[in-house]
């Protein structure tokens, strides 16, 4: 499987949503029937302490899925630098990354 490389914005306190599309290298769609898929942000890659994204798969075939983290769980964490990835789980039991990136996150500003 390819590695998307796609980097992420998160506002504190706020709920945050990013939709991917998931493609072969031959441009088709990654059929992710019988995957079970995670995703964890990090300081760094090593840190103990994670935050787990719920993921969302909306179209198996199509390779569709949405990776979120609600407000509570936005709020825990500190402004600055992250990386994460979405690690996809074959029924088989074959592991692979198929996204990966940086994540800003952002202390908002006005509160009401």
């Amino acid at each position: 499987m390819s590695v998307y490389v796609r980097n992420l914005t998160i506002d504190t306190h706020s709920d945050f949503s990013e939709r991917f599309e998931l493609m072969t290298a031959n441009d088709a769609p990654l059929d992710l029937t019988n995957y079970t898929i995670h995703s964890q942000v990090r300081k760094v890659a090593s840190s103990v302490g994670f935050t787990s994204m719920t993921v969302g798969i909306t179209s198996a075939a199509d390779g569709e899925l949405t990776l979120s983290i609600g407000s509570t769980d936005t709020g825990n964490m500190k402004p600055g630098r992250y990386v994460y990835d979405v690690l996809a789980v074959s029924g088989t039991n074959t592991r692979s990354i198929v996204v990966e990136g940086t994540v800003m996150v952002r202390q908002g500003i006005t509160t009401n």
